[in-house]
């Protein structure tokens, strides 16, 4: 029970001259009491102490944490009896051990990633219909949660706080409510990160065996397509309409191409692209180049942008008179 005096509890409920003090402090202390049993649940696999002397011995432990913090309050006046935390059957279905409760309730029981009081009650109350007799078992529900389903442990701030009602101390709940924004942060950009990452594989794995195997059109990299039409700059701008905006650009081998950057981004486009461009590597006319290759890459905020680069398509009025319209871009769409 060393925790009680490093977990950031707050005291004032057991320091307090109010008329319900001593109510309040025993709430508080049953709620404390309950970090050392989800400790011992998860050590050794049993929901209370064996006997009553080790209740009582485990009892003075903690009331010598508590007098050394000068909480005036005997933990033993909040107790119904002496052996109150002595194992006994009859607390909860017949329930004793970590492997009573699969046995009674399963492995995963609903409340494992929420701490809805509801659904604890739902536990409670489907252990209670068990045996009518049972006593203690939404508190097993709690100790079981914090001590074994919590991966962080009965000790941590926000387990602590949500699953056994321990009132923490401003200065402890700030620090644990930063520690576990800032974690979740993490965790979110992290996993968006490989998410998107994934993503992006994803889509150039599933051009590439649709779409190359039929064209033999070629994969670029950003950077020649880059290079061709001088950082995509606006001086190189051939035209653009409502599915993506044209550059010119020349290769590296001298050859002048068209560089067709892809505006739309959502998974009817991906289809649409990779069905045009199959097509238009069929088709062979006298306005049309022919498609040289693809690029593709992530985006930050809707998952794949594509540049198909160097498409090669020509509309037929820019090819006759060197002007585009906006036909010519429903003309050219994904291609």
């Amino acid at each position: 029970f060393a925790y009680v005096n490093t977990f950031p509890w707050d005291t004032s409920d057991c320091t307090t001259a109010a008329t319900n003090a001593t109510e309040n402090c025993c709430s508080a202390l049953r709620s404390l009491f309950g970090i050392g049993l989800s400790n011992h649940l998860h050590k050794n696999k049993t929901f209370y102490f064996p006997t009553l002397q080790s209740s009582i011995s485990c009892l003075n432990d903690f009331q010598s944490h508590l007098s050394s913090l000068n909480i005036k309050q005997t933990f033993s006046t909040c107790l119904t009896s002496p052996d109150e935390f002595v194992a006994n059957p009859s607390s909860c279905a017949g329930i004793m051990t970590v492997s009573d409760w699969i046995k009674t309730v399963g492995p995963s029981p609903v409340f494992e990633s929420s701490c809805d009081g509801d659904l604890g009650m739902a536990v409670n109350a489907r252990l209670v219909s068990l045996n009518q007799n049972s006593t203690k078992c939404f508190q097993f529900t709690a100790i079981y949660a914090a001590g074994i389903i919590n991966s962080f442990g009965p000790e941590d701030v926000e387990t602590a706080d949500c699953i056994l009602a321990v009132s923490i101390s401003k200065p402890g709940a700030l620090v644990g409510t930063i520690v576990v924004l800032g974690g979740i942060l993490i965790y979110r950009r992290c996993s968006f990160k490989r998410k998107e990452s994934q993503l992006h594989k994803d889509y150039v794995k599933n051009v590439k065996d649709r779409v190359l195997p039929n064209t033999g059109a070629k994969w670029f990299r950003i950077d020649e397509l880059d290079e061709a039409t001088k950082g995509f700059s606006q001086q190189n701008l051939i035209g653009q309409g409502g599915f993506g905006v044209v550059y010119k650009g020349t290769l590296s081998d001298g050859t002048v191409v068209a560089v067709k950057k892809m505006t739309s981004l959502d998974t009817e486009a991906d289809n649409d692209f990779v069905n045009e461009a199959e097509i238009i590597s069929k088709i062979r006319h006298r306005n049309l180049l022919p498609l040289r290759g693809f690029w593709a890459t992530s985006d930050s905020v809707n998952g794949t942008e594509r540049i198909a680069g160097t498409y090669g398509y020509v509309a037929p009025e820019y090819a006759l008179y060197g002007q585009l319209t906006e036909k010519s871009d429903v003309y050219s769409f994904g291609i």
